[in-house]
Order: C-alpha cells, then sequence, then structure tokens
C-alpha cells in the first residue's frame, strides 16, 4: 500500500535537494543501486539541483524494468558510503536514505567516520506490511530468483511481526550508537507530515 521504498526514497532525496537550493546551501549525493552509482560533489544547489534529480529519475526508472529479475549486488550501501565519504567537506549535514538491509560492519566503520566530522541522519525507508498481515491465507513472496508459498497461521505472523520488528529495533539502536539521528518513513504513511517531525 502506499507506494515502493524506492518511491519514497527518491521523494525524499528530492525534497531535501530542494530544501538546500531553499536555503542557499551547497549539495551533493551518491545515488546507487545494486550494479552502479552516480556521484555528484557538493556544489551549489543552482549547478546541482538539476543532475542531481536527473540521477534520481534514471535509476528509479531503471528499477520497474528490472523487476522481478535482480541483478547479484556488486554495489552495496558500504560501498556507496565509502565512495560519498571521499566527496563530503567536514561539517556538512548527511542524509542516508536507505531500507539499511546490508548494514554491516563496514558501513559502521564509515558512518563513524562520517559522524565524527559531519551531522549524519538517517532515513530508514521501512514496508510496515508485516504490522498489517492477515490472520491466515496463502502468501506468495520472490527473493533473487526464489518463489516459495506460504500458508500464513497466526503463530507465523506473530513471529513474521516479532522478527521483522527486532530488526528493525536493532538497526535503530545500532545507528543511534554511532550518534546518528533515526527517522523510519513508513511508505503508507503521509510522507510530508512524516518529514516535518523527523527534519
Amino acid at each position: 500500500r502506499g507506494e515502493m521504498k524506492w518511491v519514497t526514497a527518491a521523494k525524499t532525496a528530492a525534497l531535501l535537494a530542494w530544501r538546500s537550493w531553499h536555503d542557499g546551501d551547497r549539495v551533493g549525493s551518491v545515488i546507487f543501486d545494486d550494479t552502479s552509482l552516480a556521484l555528484q560533489k557538493c556544489r551549489p544547489p543552482r549547478v546541482n539541483l538539476n543532475p542531481l534529480v536527473d540521477d534520481l529519475l534514471d535509476y528509479n526508472q531503471r528499477l520497474p524494468e528490472r523487476y522481478p529479475q535482480e541483478s547479484p549486488a556488486t554495489v552495496t550501501l558500504a560501498t556507496a558510503l565509502e565512495r560519498a565519504s571521499q566527496a563530503i567537506p567536514g561539517g556538512a549535514w548527511v542524509a542516508v536514505l536507505s531500507d539499511f538491509h546490508d548494514l554491516d560492519s563496514r558501513c559502521d566503520a564509515l558512518l563513524a567516520g562520517l559522524r565524527r566530522r559531519c551531522e549524519v541522519s538517517a532515513f530508514v525507508v521501512l514496508d510496515d506490511l508485516h504490522l498489517r498481515l492477515p490472520s491466515s491465507g496463502t502468501l506468495a513472496a520472490s527473493y533473487q530468483g526464489e518463489e516459495a508459498a506460504f500458508t500464513l497461521s497466526s503463530r507465523l505472523k506473530d513471529r513474521i511481526e516479532e522478527s521483522i520488528t527486532a530488526r528493525l529495533a536493532g538497526q535503530q539502536s545500532r545507528l543511534t550508537r554511532l550518534g546518528i539521528r533515526v527517522n523510519h518513513l513508513v511508505v503508507s504513511q503521509d510522507l510530508i507530515k512524516q518529514l516535518q517531525k523527523g527534519v
């Protein structure tokens, strides 16, 4: 319901870029998918806003073309953070928009390094489907070429909800320990209202 996570992430990035334009702040970006990334170094928004939005459009248009086939990931959140770290000036505000599914120890080290010289906010984009599952029925799932169908019971529903809730809480705790402000963006809720609370 609502929209796909990548749509919410792109809208949020565009809104933050426009805010930079309004505030007269320099803006840069690293936008990536599983196989490539595009880097825009920090520049005045009158120079960088159009290229940044073009990158957002380009990467978002690629996703539906590839779905449901998914390429093996050669670019990860850690890869993007590493490239971004080299281009981010000290004292910047860094917004990281992701579902953080591949948050690992390498990401921790890169984020800690960024946090030492910048203010960092994480925008965790998520679908709260696990909270809206029916109490019974048959569900189908597909991931990286693997497909499965399973019967949902009340017990299994509770286990799925507990598992995803625990994973999200673990992510938040991990990021918070690094000194990063965490904002959750739920795709089924009003994006502007969520951003007004968090930014």
